[in-house]
């Protein structure tokens, strides 16, 4: 292969640098030019925006709260940080601290059920005795916009 070979195999494509323009689809040589940057094999690399979504949450006092959070946040966590009572007294003073063993921070997911992760064999075995919409606030994590109810 010579100097202007040009695809994936050219011996330049190892470095992985290439030509700052999308449609150049050309391998350069990597000498440290302006107009090239470090590629992965996907293409640029770029920083991704973090997706959020709405937690609206309905409290026993008849009070709703809306919580902005990121993707793959865990319930537990994004209550805690908003300062929404998740336990009972019995719950605030033997909690698991999130390790999904005691069972205190059970939520009920009223809508949105399907932007939440699949439950846990552990999660299951907790809560075999409670309705199909309640989930362990530590062990689900969001992937789109919810509405809980904290301590049902």
């Amino acid at each position: 292969m010579g100097a202007g070979t040009t695809g994936a195999f050219a011996p330049s494509a190892l470095l992985g640098v290439r030509l700052a323009s999308p449609a150049a689809n050309a391998w350069a040589s990597g000498d440290g030019a302006a107009s090239l940057y470090q590629t992965g094999w996907a293409g640029a690399t770029t920083a991704a925006k973090p997706r959020s979504f709405t937690i609206k949450v309905l409290r026993s006092s008849g009070k709703t709260t809306e919580i902005e959070v990121d993707t793959e946040t865990d319930l537990r966590t994004a209550l805690r940080a908003a300062k929404v009572d998740l336990y009972t007294i019995r719950g605030k003073m033997s909690n698991c601290g999130g390790n999904a063993s005691c069972g205190f921070c059970v939520i009920d997911v009223v809508e949105g059920a399907g932007n939440l992760n699949g439950m846990s064999m552990r999660e299951e075995r907790l809560l075999a005795k409670k309705p199909d919409s309640y989930r362990l606030a530590c062990q689900t994590r969001i992937n789109g916009s919810v509405t809980v109810r904290p301590k049902p």
